[in-house]
């Protein structure tokens, strides 16, 4: 299918809100298609700038870093002002991996030289479709393999059980009388003689 861009303008010299972006965690098919300007409007024809270079750097709320490099980068004439294209679709599912606020910023690279965008937030959302197919599907597996082995370990267990209490059973035969005990063919190990004086 198709890549799902998401625009947003984001300025190279101020910031006065933080651009948020909404994007459903762990889609495929997501792009970013970033307006980056010296907060001139221009009215100009853009233009494929193989000289210019851009990458997307990305924190995602568990803390982790992810990069991606632009598919294309666009120069509008006579301004300081980008459109910038990010559609690798491996690192961008990285990127929305994470339910919550991801926080993101641009540069801008030409002949050694760089600029930064102030930040953008893409606010990942829930993907209910998602969410249902694992646990109807790979978690209700799991689950189900897991309670198997969980039975096997209770039969191995209760067999082990039973046979504690088989070797805990002690049958033990007294016998008395006033004299030194002698060993009959009837004794057995753990067998008791109590010698009484009279």
């Amino acid at each position: 299918m198709a890549i799902v861009y998401s625009n947003v303008t984001v300025s190279l010299t101020k910031q006065t809100s933080v651009p948020i972006v909404e994007m459903v965690q762990g889609d495929t098919g997501r792009g970013l298609d970033v307006f980056v300007s010296d907060d001139i409007i221009t009215d100009q024809v853009a233009y494929t700038d193989d000289s210019l270079t851009a990458t997307l750097w990305a924190t995602k709320p568990s803390g982790l870093m992810v990069s991606m490099d632009a598919t294309s980068v666009s120069r509008f004439q006579n301004s300081n002002a980008y459109e910038i294209k990010f559609s690798d679709p491996e690192i961008f599912q990285q990127i929305i991996a994470e339910v919550g606020i991801v926080k993101c910023q641009i540069n801008v690279l030409m002949s050694g030289e760089f600029v930064t965008s102030v930040p953008i937030k893409i606010n990942v959302i829930e993907n209910m479709a998602t969410a249902f197919y694992l646990e109807s599907k790979e978690e209700f597996r799991n689950a189900i393999e897991l309670m198997a082995k969980q039975r096997e370990y209770i039969r191995v267990l209760e067999d082990y059980i039973s046979q504690f209490q088989e070797q805990l059973k002690l049958t033990v035969n007294v016998r008395y009388g006033t004299s030194d005990p002698t060993v009959l063919s009837t004794d057995k190990q753990g067998d008791i003689y109590i010698k009484y004086k009279e």
